[in-house]
């Protein structure tokens, strides 16, 4: 495998070449593999056919889930997408029918995504150790994250600098995924309610107070949704440091982190 030096980066296949991005760096290597054609066509690739068409469902559903969470995606690390799709594939392989076209139902196995930490090499306990409480309402359309009296410069772990921590509270939904035979790919079941999400923030609140403080973060899905047996909640907690310049707050690298508490 080769970088690529030269001032304009391709992407692609040239010349039996093939160019492509990973981690930042734009790399090129001998394409050896099947065209496109025989992979499509050929008996001998089903086996090869079935298992593209679950990994692009597996995609898709682990796309909806980071669409959910659009404005809080900046906590999560590099490879939280292939991370995230791979438990999505696990899931895909629990269902039941024809290979190549497994259902995807986040909705009977939440455990999966439980506690998955959005930035791999940042979790949420190693920025704040006090406890929480993540609740949410029998109808599954709201929830609540309350943090009771707790002194912020002892269990709050930011970043040289640090002056501020905000709280957040992140609600998703994400449908089950099934494969349409008309459309010849997976899809939502619940396309309406698939990626619907709010957001919920606290105050900035000071690292260094002498003071015990407490959050309570409440948060209710927009338009009211009957959500089914289709769909999954799921509520994360996220925490985010900050530096006060004047009347400015700047987010400090290394000060973020966000994972996911509960899916129901």
């Amino acid at each position: 495998m080769s970088k690529q030096i030269g001032l304009i980066k391709l992407k692609g296949n040239m010349g039996g070449i093939s160019f492509f991005q990973s981690e930042g760096k734009h790399l090129a290597k001998i394409s050896n593999g099947p065209d496109k054609d025989k992979i499509a066509n050929d008996p001998r690739f089903e086996r090869t056919r079935e298992n593209n068409s679950e990994f692009g469902g597996s995609a898709t559903a682990s796309k909806a889930l980071r669409r959910a969470f659009a404005p809080v995606i900046h906590m999560a690390d590099a490879r939280f997408s292939s991370r995230l799709t791979g438990i999505f594939k696990e899931i895909n392989s629990k269902g039941d029918g024809i290979r190549g076209k497994r259902p995807i139902t986040l909705s009977e196995h939440h455990v999966q995504l439980v506690n998955m930490e959005f930035n791999i090499n940042r979790s949420f306990t190693s920025l704040f150790t006090a406890t929480f409480a993540a609740t949410n309402a029998a109808q599954r359309t709201s929830t609540s994250i309350n943090i009771d009296d707790v002194l912020m410069r002892k269990s709050a772990k930011g970043p040289e600098g640090s002056t501020h921590v905000m709280f957040t509270q992140a609600l998703g939904v994400v449908s089950d995924y099934v494969y349409d035979e008309n459309l010849k790919r997976y899809a939502p079941v619940e396309p309406s309610l698939d990626g619907l999400s709010v957001i919920t923030e606290s105050e900035y609140i000071p690292v260094d107070g002498n003071a015990p403080v407490s959050v309570t973060l409440n948060s209710a899905l927009p338009g009211n949704p009957v959500l089914n047996e289709n769909v999954s909640v799921i509520q994360c907690i996220g925490i985010e440091f900050f530096q006060q310049l004047k009347t400015a707050y700047y987010p400090l690298l290394q000060g973020s982190a966000l994972k996911i508490v509960k899916v129901f």
